[in-house]
């Protein structure tokens, strides 16, 4: 099985090392993410550069990077690789206001990251990060997506962040399922990433 990264995900979350709090998720081994936790900001370039030296030729931003991040990293990587960020639509826009005021008051908001690969085990490919409220699913489908979406409003969980093989068919069923009270991020391309992965 074919486990190299077609895909990098990078996190920002207080504290994080990210010479170790990375974990692999390897689905059917076709379309592997890695995630990637960092303790800044700024500390996402280092990461990009990283995995566009290994080839890797999809790397997304978490929520709280936004478009001007996802500008700087797509000017560090070149045009070779495609960079998406994560954003969230009016339906999410007054709940993900709330939620950034209590990032900002330092509280850590309980937060799920689904990862959509092929192939994945949501039994099996989960990971958590110890000294946060932060879980990460990979889901194969959006039936497994929306299911996770569901139990994460059972648990309270505070934010969703969707990466990975999405379309806006998958999207919605997540944000319906939560029923509209936890806001969804999706992760998006600039325009002229909208084409396959670069050779």
């Amino acid at each position: 099985m074919n486990t190299q990264p077609r895909r990098t995900v990078i996190v920002e979350v207080p504290g994080a090392d990210p010479a170790r709090d990375r974990h692999l998720f390897a689905g059917g081994g076709a379309a592997a993410t890695e995630l990637v936790l960092i303790p800044a900001t700024d500390a996402a370039l280092a990461i990009a550069r990283e995995s566009a030296a290994a080839g890797v030729p999809r790397i997304e931003l978490c929520g709280g990077m936004g478009v001007a991040w996802q500008a700087r990293t797509a000017a560090v990587v070149g045009a070779r690789v495609r960079v998406g960020a994560v954003s969230f639509g009016f339906e999410s826009l007054q709940q993900v206001a709330r939620v950034q005021s209590r990032f900002s008051d330092g509280e850590a908001v309980p937060t799920l990251l689904l990862l959509l690969l092929p192939g994945s085990d949501p039994r099996q490919e989960r990971y958590a990060y110890a000294n946060a409220a932060l879980s990460v699913v990979a889901v194969p489908d959006a039936e497994a997506a929306a299911a996770e979406a569901r139990r994460a409003l059972e648990q309270g969980i505070g934010l969703i962040e969707l990466y990975g093989e999405l379309t806006p068919a998958i999207a919605t069923q997540v944000i319906h399922a939560v029923q509209a009270r936890i806001p969804v991020g999706v992760v998006g391309y600039a325009a002229q990433d909208l084409g396959g992965d670069r050779a």
